[in-house]
């Protein structure tokens, strides 16, 4: 009898079967496609991809779990080796890291700079506006003020020709 038909098992074509509860939701995520094991044993090209998609995941599950023996067996033995090989990733960042934080702080201090100079532009623009307002507020001031010294001294000279009058000294002509 077909494991399919007495079973609903479905085979993710990248990690063999696995019942569809089970699915984890990264293996949805990346997009694997799913068949049921009927539909992969009818199409070779089917049945060969997952056989190929399987070894695969096996070649990395393997490689991955040498790197771990690896990492464990060289950090136990050579203590020393891996502290020397972490001290010089630690420089090669440091070296890879400096002229980059370099040209970030200079950028920045680019910007500080500017921005210095827009505020302090936005402040003498904003004293001269203060300025110009007390200038055009003073303006009809200063009108009435003129206006009335040459009342003043048209005044006084009236005055001083009425005097000269009543003194009996000659009049000027008047220009009033």
């Amino acid at each position: 009898m077909d494991l399919a038909a007495s079973e609903n098992i479905e085979v993710d074509a990248a990690a063999g079967p696995v019942e569809e509860e089970r699915a984890s939701a990264a293996e949805r995520h990346r997009g694997r496609w799913r068949r049921t094991v009927q539909q992969i044993h009818e199409d070779p090209a089917l049945l060969q991809e997952f056989a190929l998609r399987s070894e695969l995941d096996a070649a990395r599950a393997r490689t991955r779990q040498l790197a771990r023996d690896h990492m464990r067996s060289h950090v136990s033995v050579g203590g020393e080796e891996a502290e020397r090989q972490q001290q010089m990733r630690e420089e090669e960042m440091h070296a890879w890291k400096s002229p980059h934080r370099e040209k970030s702080a200079a950028a920045a201090r680019v910007v500080a700079s500017e921005l210095d100079e827009e505020q302090r532009a936005e402040r003498v623009g904003a004293r001269l506006g203060e300025a110009l307002a007390e200038a055009e507020a003073a303006l009809p001031a200063r009108a009435d003020a003129e206006r009335e010294r040459r009342a003043r001294e048209r005044a006084e000279k009236a005055r001083d020709e009425l005097a000269l009058a009543a003194v009996g000294g000659p009049v000027a002509e008047r220009r009033w």
